[in-house]
């Protein structure tokens, strides 16, 4: 027979408003003392935990997701785990479970893992800053102790959950399962360490001393081989759940000895494969065979991605700095090193003030290109080309811009990005400037882009203009709009306003340039585009 302990130490810390509960992890132990003298220990996980307003445990208490009593939990998920701020509902693989909540009297109780035997009310004394000290024990509502400190939850042959007190001790019997709980020794050993039982080389088999119910995205087993790999289409069952395919470097069956007797492999399982599959790293060899070779086309010759080119990239002959890889469904934009979102399903519009000369769009090989040239040749004067797309987000939102900008003009030339109030030349561009002098000044201006109206001063100098990529985004919170830009060591923040200076609410962005005399030219490749929450 074995006992389940629960012991119950209240740790309260004073803050704001809210004050924090952890109670100690739910654990069972053996009646019969091991070697040492002392009792294994077995980590409950999975119990249900709720926090009451009643003795009657019917209404449910309102806990936070923080000591700043901000966010509330769902009221099926009360639980904040210590050290997080996400709401669960049952208490995690060590047993460990605590509420952030306002002072007050409080009862909680639950449902055990394996048979849903319930447990509580426990009464629950907060005062701000402050702990309670101790709790009371209730069978459905009836008094059976108050004062207590150590809950005992002991398995019994029957499924009626008793209660009794001795002491400061709660006693509760129930029904356990034990073959489905797991214990802090399985857990140190690896709860899903495998020995092979499988029959060959291609059908590996196996089952932890935990059973396994389901195959889920991202889980893993460690497998203890019998069999060397034999070569070919290989699978792995596991606790009966089917065999399924085994790929090595996700992309090929084992070759002979990839698998060795009696050497761990780690194996993954991953669901978007069509029916999943274990993906493993090869321990005996190296890859069987190359990895998919890079294409080389124009865009438009791109062939279609298929589980046959899984891992391939495709470059494309008209744009440098991008280049796409294949998932084995969708060929996914990469530039920078980053996954990026290709600024081509943005509807753009040319915008022009000032001058005669238009700026051209097109679509490269997935990025978005806008050009400019100065033939006009009415003598200094700054004549503005850009683009422009709609922004129909509310605050809070951020824009997330990745692009090279070749630039040959004056010192009294300048290029902006940001947002508008409009897409006429009579309306506000707020945005931060790039000068060729090599200063940005970040102002507000007509679509002259001659900062009318600015305000800043020249910083950050030297600019990205003359980093091979710029990398920019524009936040706004709901109350200032914030200008970042990262040239490979992180986001620097450049500038800070109010969202309401020079206009309220933004309904396009874009970028663009000005060119101050004739033959001054400017070219912008946008390679990714973002606007989300």
């Amino acid at each position: 027979m074995k006992r389940l302990s629960l012991f119950l130490l209240f740790a309260a810390i004073a803050a704001a408003q809210c004050v924090r509960v952890d109670p100690t992890p739910i654990v069972t132990t053996a009646s019969t003392a091991g070697p040492g003298g002392f009792p294994a220990l077995y980590a409950v996980s999975g119990a249900s935990v709720g926090l009451f307003t009643d003795a009657a445990m019917t209404t449910r208490a309102t806990t936070y997701t923080s000591i700043a009593c901000a966010a509330t939990c769902p009221s099926t998920s009360q639980i904040v785990l210590a050290g997080t701020s996400t709401c669960t509902g049952a208490t995690d693989f060590l047993g460990n479970f605590g509420f952030w909540v306002t002072a007050g009297t409080y009862y909680w109780g639950g449902t055990l893992p394996n048979n849903a035997a319930a447990f509580g009310p426990f009464a629950l004394t907060l005062a701000s800053g402050g702990g309670g000290s101790g709790f009371a024990l209730q069978n459905s509502g009836t008094p059976i102790g108050s004062g207590l400190t150590t809950l005992n939850v002991q398995p019994d042959a029957s499924t009626i959950v008793t209660t009794s007190v001795a002491g400061t001790t709660g006693n509760v019997k129930y029904a356990i399962n034990t073959a489905t709980i797991p214990n802090i020794a399985a857990s140190q050993a690896g709860l899903a360490t495998v020995a092979d039982t499988g029959a060959s080389g291609t059908a590996y088999a196996g089952c932890p001393t935990t059973t396994i119910n389901a195959l889920t995205n991202g889980m893993q087993v460690t497998l203890i081989p019998a069999h060397a790999s034999a070569g070919g289409a290989t699978t792995f069952n596991l606790c009966t759940l089917g065999a399924v395919p085994v790929l090595g470097w996700g992309t090929s069956n084992p070759a002979s000895n990839d698998i060795l007797v009696n050497r761990p492999v780690v194996l993954c399982y991953d669901s978007s494969f069509s029916g999943g599959a274990w993906v493993y790293t090869p321990d005996g060899n190296a890859p069987g065979g190359s990895a998919p070779a890079p294409l080389f086309n124009t865009y438009a010759s791109r062939p279609a991605c298929t589980s046959g080119n899984r891992g391939q990239p495709f470059n494309a002959s008209e744009v440098s700095n991008k280049h796409w890889v294949c998932d084995g469904t969708t060929w996914q934009p990469v530039a920078f090193d980053m996954q990026v979102v290709e600024p081509t399903a943005f509807t753009w519009t040319p915008i022009m003030s000032g001058g005669t000369d238009t700026p051209t769009i097109t679509s490269v090989g997935g990025a978005t290109r806008l050009s400019g040239v100065r033939a006009d040749a009415t003598p200094t004067t700054y004549f503005f080309q850009g683009m422009l797309t709609p922004l129909s987000m509310t605050t809070p939102y951020t824009i997330e811009v990745a692009f090279t900008l070749n630039y040959e003009a004056s010192a009294s030339s300048m290029c902006q990005w940001g947002v508008a109030n409009g897409n006429s030349p009579s309306s506000v561009f707020l945005g931060t400037v790039w000068q060729a002098s090599r200063y940005t000044t970040t102002c507000a201006s007509l679509f002259t882009a001659l900062c009318s109206g600015g305000y800043g001063s020249p910083l950050l100098a030297p600019f990205s203009l003359f980093a091979p990529v710029i990398r920019a985004k524009l936040v706004d919170d709901g109350t200032n709009r914030n200008w970042y830009v990262n040239e490979g060591g992180g986001w620097a923040l450049q500038l800070s306003i109010s969202n309401t200076m020079q206009f309220g609410a933004a309904s396009y962005w874009g970028i663009g340039c000005t060119t101050y005399a004739a033959p001054e030219q400017f070219q912008f490749t946008l390679y990714h585009a973002s606007v989300h929450h």
